[in-house]
């Protein structure tokens, strides 16, 4: 990192001589730089006066001067690199100045956030940053109408949620499928004959440099799920369709785990037995009339997985007679979003609801194939050493840390270790209760929408006043996570929930010892877990975080079963054993992890065979050599 320093210290040479031009020189200052960086766009002079404009800029508008670390983090984001920054140190800021710096270098520049209040969130914040300097910004709406797209897209930044820069994606690629290649010679005979050339409607013209906040968020959570273009077809299955949906849920309660099917809690799989398919056609035999779109044995299969691996408010919720998605992730509730191969009716199925049509799928790219479209990549995020590899190897994207603006004061203690869950959410309680007679405030992390309502009923009980933030409230989201530290507060959030706000600490607060974060299990992710902490003792604060963990957390629970036993003689010994647990828990963790990295890669590499694939079926046929008439 020291290979920045003499940009770092030139920017803020410039800056000071900025302090006394007018707004409007500023404008012009940063329109003779758009020639200079035409002609020579690696010279670090008009590199460093671009910086310094638009922490200038910021100053103005925003009323906040750039730290020396977050210009540090923008050099490395101008550069095409992951700069990680810990949680608090301000990313919001930090990627104006390599937005700006692409923009007078001739790049159209996309800031992709983890969702879209974010994306709102930051335009409102930065629009009038960027038009002091004379360039255009604008916002992408998931439900805006084509020509506010294209409009957002014209502008020379744009903010949006990464998921429907994704989607925009591929809409175009349905678009020019609907308006195929011209044939050889095609457009000359349709001058000749003075008919008008026909435009294809595309949204995303170009994509040039993209910036991702919380980047592995982005790259890496949601990796797991490819983006898929669906017709919708929300209109209820006639009985005579919806019936082979029921019977499979009926059948499958009627099943014996180990006798009639097997299943794999770490790879999500599920399998029947030769006693089970036996048992199965028995039962087809008595159902000759049942409608099929699939084989017998799906129905049955994705029946048993809705039952097994399908938790109501752990991976759906359910909203009037609708299944709603949860992000496994960040807890957020997805209205939009569906199970294919008939796996979300049979959701709708065990939960006894109207049984809908499946949704179409019309086109499909993962995130790691549309992100690397990009002509250049980039990123931010409190969390990516962890996937450091993951990034280089799929992206070719190094990932520098950030060092911190100010010492940190997190203090951790000592880990609370229980043989069941039932003692840790007792123990949790209790600590609550005890803290918060302090008036210190408190972040208390689930892992689960279940766990955060399980947890706030105990709380009630206990006569405990909080708030609950789990999903279910996403609008109030930002709001509620903001006030987390003010005096007094207890707020119970899923691990992920209002990530990317920050937690104001109330200076009395500060007295107390700051904000302070329990975690009552560990995530299938380091990452998840060290944004959860960093929620606590931002910017030089005072701040602390313990875990609460049971030897038969989800975790274990999942990964490895085989060891509880084990675990709950350990947790027994008392706390002189806390350290061996947790080595325990660590190398479950680390399991988790590589599962999920390799999931990842089987995606990609999947896509990109079928990428291949469609490539050869859709290859036009050469031409003869006959002439063709006009």
């Amino acid at each position: 990192m020291r290979a920045y320093g003499p940009l770092v210290r030139r920017i803020r040479q410039i800056e000071g001589q900025l302090r006394d031009v007018p707004d409007r020189g500023l404008a012009d200052r940063a329109g003779r730089l758009r020639v200079g960086l035409a002609a020579r766009p690696s010279d670090a002079e008009y590199q460093s006066e671009a910086f310094a404009l638009a922490c200038e800029a910021i100053r103005r508008v925003v009323g906040l001067e750039p730290y020396g670390v977050q210009v540090l983090a923008g050099l490395v984001i101008a550069e095409g690199h992951i700069a990680e920054m810990h949680t608090g140190e301000g990313k919001t800021l930090a990627a104006v100045p390599p937005a700006v710096f692409r923009v007078l270098c001739g790049q159209k520049v996309h800031v992709a956030t983890a969702n879209q209040y974010l994306a709102d969130r930051d335009f409102e914040l930065l629009e009038p940053v960027y038009r002091l300097l004379g360039i255009r910004c604008g916002a992408l709406h998931a439900d805006a109408q084509p020509a506010q797209k294209r409009a957002a897209y014209r502008s020379e930044v744009t903010y949006g949620p990464g998921y429907e820069f994704g989607f925009d994606y591929l809409r175009d690629q349905l678009a020019l499928l609907e308006n195929p290649p011209q044939r050889l010679g095609q457009r000359f005979r349709r001058h000749l004959r003075g008919r008008p050339e026909v435009a294809v409607p595309i949204l995303q013209p170009e994509r040039e440099f993209a910036i991702l906040d919380e980047v592995d968020s982005v790259l890496v959570d949601d990796a797991r799920t490819p983006l898929i273009l669906c017709g919708a077809r929300d209109q209820q299955m006639p009985p005579e369709e919806a019936a082979a949906f029921l019977k499979a849920d009926q059948l499958a309660v009627q099943l014996t785990p180990g006798r009639h099917f097997g299943m794999d809690r770490k790879k999500r799989h599920i399998w029947l037995t030769q006693s089970g398919l036996a048992k199965a056609q028995t039962a087809r035999n008595f159902m000759p009339a049942l409608r099929l779109h699939r084989p017998w044995q799906v129905y049955l299969e994705n029946a048993l997985f809705a039952r097994y691996f399908l938790r109501r408010d752990v991976h759906y919720v359910v909203d009037g007679e609708a299944i709603q998605l949860v992000e496994e992730t960040t807890g957020r509730i997805f209205a939009d979003r569906s199970w294919r191969g008939g796996l979300h009716q049979a959701v709708q199925a065990k939960e006894r609801l109207p049984i809908t049509y499946e949704n179409q799928s019309l086109a499909r790219i993962s995130r790691q194939r549309f992100y690397q479209l990009y002509q250049t990549l980039s990123g931010m995020t409190g969390t990516a050493l962890e996937a450091a590899g993951e990034f280089w190897q799929l992206y070719r994207l190094r990932v520098l840390p950030i060092p911190l603006n100010r010492p940190s004061r997190r203090r951790e203690l000592p880990a609370e270790c229980f043989a069941e869950q039932g003692a840790k959410w007792q123990a949790v309680v209790e600590e609550i209760r005890r803290v918060h007679a302090t008036g210190q405030p408190i972040l208390v992390g689930t892992r689960s929408i279940r766990n955060s309502e399980l947890l706030s009923e105990l709380l009630k009980q206990a006569g405990v006043p909080h708030e609950v933030l789990n999903g279910k409230q996403d609008a109030e989201e930002a709001e509620l996570v903001a006030r987390a530290g003010q005096l007094g507060a207890v707020t119970v959030a899923t691990d992920m929930a209002g990530r990317g706000t920050d937690i104001k600490v109330h200076p009395d607060a500060l007295a107390l010892g700051g904000l302070y974060v329990i975690a009552t299990e560990r995530h299938e992710s380091r990452r998840v877990d060290r944004q959860l902490i960093g929620r606590c003792a931002r910017q030089g604060e005072p701040g602390m975080y313990r875990f609460f963990l049971a030897a038969d957390d989800d975790l274990i629970q999942t990964y490895a079963p085989q060891i509880v036993p084990k675990l709950q003689r350990v947790a027994a010994a008392g706390p002189s054993a806390a350290t061996s647990f947790q080595d325990a828990v660590d190398r479950v963790q680390r399991r988790a992890e590589k599962l999920a990295r390799a999931q990842r890669l089987r995606l990609y590499q999947f896509d990109r065979w079928l990428e291949g694939a469609t490539e050869t079926l859709t290859r036009p046929t050469p031409l003869k050599d006959n002439p063709v008439p006009f």
